[in-house]
């Protein structure tokens, strides 16, 4: 039928492409619906690409559990490079990241990376391309992808992929269906009445070539009608054998298809008529709306049968695909195998990142419970919470957690158990009630008295001491957590660096001598690589240790080095933990209107929202100090009041310090009392601590201008004062610096910090500049900006 109306698209991928060849790379996003022509529009401009470009292209599966890095596997078959290094060997998600990055660095010239179909994507290789989208620009390289958007929900995770895909770089192509008058002119061609085939395929391309493939008295009324009508034509021996392949997901290699009744030989009629391809080592409908509709059409025993048939073919080779020998098995029906196989898939999916796999052939496994020996059926609750929470499902990865510890108790394994009471107090720290954690997390350490040093006495250990410092019990938490290190220096390689950083972390909130030293070695690398969601829980300890140092070059630093790690993957909690940080520090770098849709993005991600207690101290406590400090009160004393309330149930110094602060400022700028001076003693009384002066001399800072009492000594930066004035502008946090300079009998002095907080839109605290400036007699005052004027300003 030839390719009409994509003259636009075309040319738009062309342009990519040169630019890649000249060393600057971009993202193509081709989007359709199904049959709308996007792998045909990928590959006619394939055919015409710059010389040396190389093409490295694959598909994602639409199985259950897809296989990790699926697509990347197939785009590095038949290469050599160091993609397909990697891929062969296994490789962990980090060591696929960086082939992927190699691959497309331009050693061996420009290159292509399709990934069609990505919106059947396994998390992992969601994760490689959101990250890949963020560094491509710098690379000769384009990134095509490929999917249908009338597929991605609102919740559906590509749809996250597609926010954070932004930049000039980035190419969007919708292809919208044919025009009528190229309907027309098509169907005359081929001797069909035009108004009939626009009328049955409202120009969707694939639709108008099956109607156009079957020219007869009437056009079919749908698409599965067209193609059942080809497939009709054919005869009985390779119809049944087009309708075995129909139940595997394309595509289908060429090994498998060969060992189906009549082999690749008995689709050659088929391959003639248009229906199936080969490719390569592969078998293929010439598109997956012909497979689904013959799928379709089969009886359902019909479809079972063919399934298992499949399935006995893949069990039976040296080398199966598990994870299409456990989507064949829930096909089939076969609980047998799905309990089997399903444990090796689902950790080989949460190893590599893609959770939504793993809790999909998890729940799978659940529903043939009963054939899980004891063992196997906790331990399978213990990941399946893992899964759930990773997933955004709070509550229930809980309820799971708690299960799983009953069933753990009842098989008296003290190892079980304890790994069951880790995951739960993980599972009610990461609530809204981290203390709460505490009897698990003790548990935890007692029911391994007298069990071999081992990863499990490592975990237990090191789960207590980081519990107990995170509820600001760091000297508790020490003996628990050099426990944890001296074993896992022993015996546990992988858990080191985490360990490290704990007792770093609680050696900072202690004042420690050997704090910063401990904190930077978790850094250094051991002989087992971390997984990632570990190395970022490390950068999140070293840049809070940091802080509570008082090191605020080195907290930025880390913390920018977490921001790049939390990009490798699709937030979670931990990362989300990271980015609410992030925004906090840009707003302390005056750049409020940023910080503040950090945040506000933050709380509308409806489809995995964040755990009250990381909305109440992360970021609530933030967004309503901005808004105070901008001038739109009544919202900004909303949330700070919320704020406290969680904080009061997290009942933890990261939770209330940062709120009492929030309130005391905002009572200071706005004369309005919500609840400020009991905020303020419930957190003087617990902030003694040499890691908690930073809240100490904030908080203190705070009530100094709320004219209230306040004993003790200070960070410089809090003292007051020209020297803390220029410690702000050291540190580059323009607001703190203009109140220092606000803070003064110096007119001149004065209107300098009334510059700045014009400047960021400080509309309260430049009220309080001017009144001083009048009480002082001044009389030649600065207005301040105009309303129209300060809507366009940086706060």
């Amino acid at each position: 039928m030839g390719l009409l109306e994509r003259e636009a698209e075309l040319a738009a991928l062309a342009q990519l492409f040169a630019s890649a060849a000249d060393g600057r790379g971009g993202v193509a996003l081709v989007s359709g619906e199904a049959g709308i022509g996007k792998s045909t529009l990928v590959s006619t401009a394939l055919a015409v690409l710059p010389a040396r470009t190389r093409v490295l292209r694959g598909a994602c599966d639409d199985l259950i559990a897809p296989r990790s890095f699926g697509p990347l596997q197939d785009a590095a078959r038949g290469t050599s490079g160091p993609l397909a290094a990697a891929v062969a060997a296994g490789a962990d998600r980090d060591a696929v990241f960086e082939a992927a990055f190699a691959e497309l660095s331009g050693s061996g010239g420009p290159a292509v990376l399709v990934v069609e179909d990505v919106h059947w994507a396994d998390d992992a290789t969601l994760d490689l391309v959101r990250l890949l989208g963020r560094r491509v620009a710098d690379l000769p390289a384009v990134v095509v992808l490929t999917f249908r958007d009338d597929e991605v929900a609102g919740d559906h995770p590509l749809r996250r992929l597609l926010g954070a895909l932004v930049g000039r770089h980035v190419c969007r192509l919708p292809l919208a269906r044919l025009s009528a008058r190229a309907v027309h002119a098509l169907a005359e061609e081929a001797g069909v009445d035009g108004a009939a085939a626009l009328a049955a395929t409202a120009g969707n391309p694939f639709f108008l070539a099956e109607v156009l493939a079957n020219p007869g008295e009437t056009v079919p009324p749908t698409v599965a009608d067209a193609v059942l009508a080809r497939v009709m034509q054919l005869d009985a021996a390779t119809r049944a054998r087009v309708e075995q392949l129909a139940v595997v997901v394309a595509p289908a290699a060429r090994s498998l298809v060969e060992a189906l009744p009549g082999g690749t030989a008995g689709l050659v009629a088929a391959e003639q008529l248009g229906i199936v391809e080969l490719e390569g080592r592969n078998v293929v409908f010439r598109h997956d709306l012909t497979r689904r509709a013959i799928e379709a059409s089969l009886p359902g025993a019909r479809r079972i049968a063919l399934h298992r048939l499949v399935l006995a073919l893949l069990l039976a080779e040296p080398d199966p695909d598990l994870p299409r020998v456990v989507h064949h098995a829930v096909e089939a029906g076969n609980a047998e195998v799905i309990v089997r196989y399903g444990p090796q898939v689902a950790r080989q999916a949460a190893h590599s990142g893609a959770n939504r796999q793993a809790l999909a052939v998890r729940e799978q496994m659940l529903r043939h419970a009963e054939l899980l020996a004891p063992s196997g059926l906790a331990r399978l609750h213990i990941g399946h919470a893992w899964s759930l929470f990773n997933a955004g499902r709070y509550g229930e990865s809980l309820a799971v957690a708690e299960h799983a510890v009953s069933l753990w108790e009842a098989l008296d394994d003290p190892v079980g158990l304890s790994e069951a009471l880790v995951t739960l107090g993980r599972q009610v720290l990461m609530s809204s009630r981290p203390r709460a954690a505490e009897p698990p997390a003790r548990r935890a350490v007692a029911v391994l008295d007298g069990a071999p040093p081992g990863y499990p006495r490592v975990l237990a250990e090191m789960f207590l001491g980081a519990q107990l410092v995170l509820t600001d019990q760091p000297v508790e938490a020490l003996p628990h957590l050099e426990e944890a290190l001296e074993l896992a220096l022993a015996h546990s390689d992988e858990m080191i660096a985490l360990c490290r950083s704990y007792v770093g972390l609680a050696q900072a909130a202690v004042g420690g001598p050997r704090a910063a030293e401990q904190l930077v070695q978790s850094l250094e690398p051991t002989a087992t690589p971390l997984h990632h969601e570990r190395r970022v829980r490390v950068l999140r300890n070293v840049a809070d240790g940091m802080r509570r140092l008082g090191r605020w070059r080195d907290e930025r630093h880390y913390m920018a080095a977490a921001i790049e790690e939390t990009s490798r993957f699709d937030p979670v909690v931990p990362v989300l933990e990271f980015h609410a940080r992030h925004w906090a520090l840009v707003a302390d770098g005056g750049d409020w209107a940023a910080a503040e849709a950090g945040l506000r993005a933050m709380l509308e991600r409806d489809e995995r929202p964040a755990a009250d207690y990381m909305v109440g101290y992360m970021v609530l406590p933030v967004l309503g100090r901005i808004l105070v400090r901008s001038g739109r009160v009544d919202e900004g004393r909303r949330m700070l009041v919320d704020a406290w309330a969680l904080a009061r149930e997290a009942d933890i110094l990261a939770a209330l310090a940062p709120t009492a602060i929030a309130l005391a400022e905002q009572a200071w700028l706005t004369g309005r009392d919500d609840g400020w001076r009991e905020a303020a003693a419930l957190v003087l009384a617990r902030v003694d601590g040499p890691g908690n002066a930073h809240y100490r001399g904030e908080l203190l800072r705070q009530l100094r201008r709320l004219g209230a009492p306040t004993p003790g000594d200070v960070p410089p930066e809090w003292a007051g004062g020209e020297a803390a004035a220029a410690e702000w502008e050291r540190r580059g946090q323009p607001y703190e610096r203009a109140l220092e300079l606000v803070d003064t009998d110096e007119p001149e002095r004065i209107s300098e910090g009334l510059v700045l907080l014009d400047g960021l839109g400080a509309q309260p605290a430049a009220a309080i500049a001017r009144a001083r400036l009048r009480k002082l007699g001044v009389t030649r005052i600065p207005r301040g900006p105009r309303p129209q004027t300060r809507e366009t300003s940086p706060g």
